[in-house]
C-alpha cells in the first residue's frame, strides 16, 4: 500500500469523513449481495469473483474501523488501494474486462477528488449526474451478463456499479450541503464549541444536563459525565443556588438571555480527600428558540468563563480601600487629636508672652522683650499650623459643616487685605482690588469663603518678590461668582500646577527653601470650594507669576433656580457653560 496515498488522505477536507464512511458502507453492502453470485461462480470453478467479494468485504470493515477510530485518512487510502488495485487486475486478466477496468480507474481518481475536496461546486454536481446515468448504463447491461453467466464480468459491474451509485450520492450531499452557506464548517463549528471559553452545558427545559463541552473537565475538575442529570446543581454553591435556579426559570419562561455570577465547587483528581475547592464563574443562560425545534426539545445553552481571579482582584481592592479608608481616618484622628492638644498650651503661651510684651508683669529688659515678641511670633504661627491641620482633618473626614446665608461679595475683601495688609507692607507689596459694583449677593459659608481668600492673599504675599504688586478681582460670571489673586512672584512649574492642591504638597519642598509653610493653604481652600460646589484653577508660570480662580455657586451648594423671565439669547452659537479664563495681562506671563 502506498504511502502517498496514506498522506494524500490525511488531507481529506470536511465533508470526507462522510464520504469515506458512505463508500464504506457501499463496499460491505455489496459484498454482502455479492457473496452468493461468488459462491457459485467458485464452485464452478472460477475463483476470480469470489477473491474481489473477499477483498471488498475485508476493505469495508477495515475502513470502517479506522473512519471510526478517527483515521479518515487510512481509511481513504485502504479504499482507493482496493479500487486501484481491482482495475489493474481486471485489465490484466482479460481484454474483456478493459472497459471495467478503465471505468475503476476513472471512478476511483473522481473518489478521491470528491473525498479530499479538490473539485468545485460545478464539477461536483456534474460528478454526480455522470455517474447516476453511467450506474443507469451498467444495471441495463445486467440482463445480457445474467444470461450468458460470465462470472468475472458480472463481479466486475457489479462492483462498477456500486461504485458509481455511490458516488452519485456522495457528490449529490456534497452539492447539498454546497447550497447551505456555512455548513462546510460544521468540523470547524464542532471544534470551536467543545473549546468555547471554560466550557459550555446544554440544558433541558426540566433544569438537567444533557451535554457538557470537553473543556468543562478542566473548569470543575471532573470527567464530563459526572455533570449530566441535575449533578450540576449539586456542585453549585448553596447560598447560589437560588440565583442560578432564578435565573434559569427566568430564561426558558422569559426567552431572555441571563447573566450571573456563581460559586460552583472544583474537585483534584490528584488529591480526592482533599476539603473541596470553590471558584468563581460567570455563567450566561441563553435558551435556544428556534422555532424549528419543537417546545418539549428546547434547550438552555449555558457559557461558562472562570472569573476566580477576577474575584480575588475585586476583593483585594476591597480590603485595600478599606485599608487606605482606615488610614485615612487614622490620620484625621491623629491630626484632630494632635490639633487639640497643642492648641491649649499654644494659646497659653501666646497669651503670656503678649502680656510680659505689653509690660504687665513689669518692665522688661530691651533684650528680654524681644525675647518676648519672638515667643509671641512662633506661637501665632504653630497655632495658625494647628489650626489649618484641624481644618483639614475636618475637610477630609467630611465633618467640617457649612453654615449657609446670603451675603454681598464685596464684604470679603476688607476684613481679608487686613490680615495679610502688615506682611505686604513688610515687602512693600501694593494691594489692588478690582470689584465691580452691584454685584449679586451670593449663599454660601461667608465665614468659609473669608478663610479661602485669605489664604489665597497670605499665599500670594509670601510667594511675591518685594516692591510688586498683587491684584484682586471679583465679578460675576454667568451662574457663578469669580475670585481672582494674581501675584508676579515665583511661580510653580507645570507639574506644580498639576499638583496644586494636594495636602502637604509644596512647589518649593527642598532642603534650602525659604518660605515657611505647610502645604495645607491651597489644599484647604480647594476643600472648602468643594463643599460650595465650585470649581478652582490655577495658572502659573515658574518666575512669572501665579494667578488662583476660584468659582462659586451664586445660589449656593444644591441649589437650583428657576427663571421666571423670557431670557434674550445674545449669543445663540455659543453653548459654552464653563466661565471664560480671566483675561491675559502684561504683568503676569501664563
Amino acid at each position: 500500500m502506498s504511502p502517498g496515498l496514506f498522506l494524500f488522505g490525511a488531507g481529506i477536507a470536511t465533508f470526507g469523513t462522510r464520504a469515506v464512511a458512505i463508500m464504506s458502507y457501499v463496499l460491505l453492502m455489496s459484498a454482502i449481495l455479492a457473496l452468493p453470485l461468488a459462491l457459485l461462480a467458485l464452485s464452478r470453478g472460477s475463483s476470480g469473483p469470489f477473491v474481489l467479494t473477499v477483498a471488498m468485504l475485508a476493505t469495508g470493515f477495515y475502513a470502517l474501523t479506522c473512519q471510526r477510530s478517527q483515521r479518515p485518512g487510512l481509511a481513504l487510502g485502504t479504499q482507493t488501494v482496493l479500487v486501484f488495485a481491482s482495475a489493474i487486475s481486471l485489465i490484466v486478466v482479460s481484454p474483456a474486462l478493459l472497459v471495467y477496468g478503465l471505468a475503476l480507474l476513472v471512478l476511483g481518481a473522481i473518489f478521491m477528488g470528491l473525498a479530499t475536496g479538490r473539485f468545485p461546486a460545478i464539477v461536483v454536481r456534474l460528478v454526480g449526474v455522470g455517474a447516476a446515468i453511467y450506474a443507469g448504463i451498467i444495471i441495463a447491461d445486467v440482463p445480457r451478463l445474467l444470461q450468458i453467466f460470465a462470472p468475472m464480468e458480472l463481479a466486475a459491474a457489479f462492483m462498477v456499479l456500486s461504485i458509481s451509485a455511490a458516488l452519485a450520492y456522495i457528490a449529490h450531499a456534497i452539492g447539498a450541503q454546497v447550497d447551505q452557506p456555512g455548513s462546510k464548517e460544521d468540523a470547524a463549528i464542532r471544534h470551536l464549541a467543545a473549546h468555547l471559553g471554560d466550557g459550555y452545558l446544554r440544558f433541558s427545559l426540566a433544569g438537567e444536563v444533557k451535554f457538557a463541552s470537553a473543556a468543562t473537565q478542566n473548569l470543575f475538575g471532573c470527567p464530563v459525565y459526572e455533570l449530566g442529570g441535575r449533578r450540576f446543581l449539586e456542585r453549585v454553591h448553596v447560598g447560589d443556588r437560588p440565583a442560578f435556579l432564578k435565573n434559569f426559570s427566568d430564561a426558558v419562561h422569559e426567552g431572555d438571555a441571563k447573566t450571573l455570577e456563581l460559586r460552583v465547587r472544583k474537585d483534584d483528581v490528584a488529591k480526592p480527600g482533599r476539603v473541596p475547592e470553590y471558584i468563581w464563574i460567570e455563567a450566561v443562560l441563553s435558551p435556544v428558540s428556534d422555532v424549528k425545534i419543537p417546545s418539549a426539545e428546547r434547550e438552555i445553552v449555558v457559557l461558562l468563563r472562570d472569573i476566580s481571579r477576577r474575584k480575588r482582584h475585586d476583593l483585594e481592592m476591597v480590603a485595600a480601600r478599606e485599608v487606605a479608608e482606615e488610614a485615612s481616618k487614622t490620620k484625621s484622628r491623629f491630626l484632630a487629636t494632635i490639633g487639640h492638644e497643642l492648641r491649649t498650651p499654644l494659646n497659653a503661651i501666646v497669651g503670656f508672652s503678649e502680656m510680659m510684651s505689653n509690660g504687665i508683669g513689669g518692665t522688661l529688659p530691651p533684650a528680654h522683650l524681644e525675647y518676648a515678641g519672638l515667643i509671641q511670633q512662633s506661637g501665632h504661627h504653630l497655632l495658625d499650623v494647628v489650626n489649618m491641620l484641624l481644618d483639614m482633618s475636618r475637610i477630609e473626614a467630611g465633618k467640617f459643616e457649612l453654615h449657609l446665608a446670603e451675603f454681598e461679595p464685596e464684604n470679603l475683601l476688607d476684613p481679608c487685605v487686613h490680615m495679610v495688609e502688615a506682611a505686604a507692607r513688610e515687602k512693600n507689596i501694593t494691594l489692588n482690588a478690582e470689584v465691580p459694583k452691584n454685584l449679586p449677593s451670593i449663599t454660601g459659608d461667608e465665614r468659609a469663603c473669608r478663610q479661602i481668600l485669605i489664604n489665597l492673599l497670605s499665599n500670594a504675599v509670601k510667594f511675591s518678590h518685594e516692591n510688586s504688586e498683587i491684584v484682586v478681582r471679583i465679578k460675576r460670571q454667568g451662574q457663578k461668582l469669580a475670585i481672582s489673586v494674581c501675584d508676579s512672584g515665583i511661580g510653580m512649574s507645570r507639574e506644580a500646577v498639576q499638583r496644586a492642591g494636594e495636602p502637604f504638597f509644596q512647589a518649593h519642598d527642598t532642603l534650602n527653601r525659604k518660605y515657611e509653610g505647610t502645604g495645607l493653604g491651597l489644599s484647604i481652600v480647594k476643600g472648602l470650594v468643594d463643599l460650595h460646589q465650585g470649581t478652582m484653577r490655577v495658572k502659573s508660570s515658574a518666575g512669572e507669576g501665579t494667578q488662583v480662580s476660584i468659582f462659586l455657586p451664586i445660589h449656593g451648594p444644591q441649589t437650583q433656580t428657576t427663571p421666571t423671565e423670557t431670557v434674550t439669547v445674545l449669543h445663540p452659537n455659543s453653548n459654552k457653560t464653563e466661565p471664560a479664563p480671566w483675561p491675559e495681562q502684561k504683568s503676569l506671563a501664563r
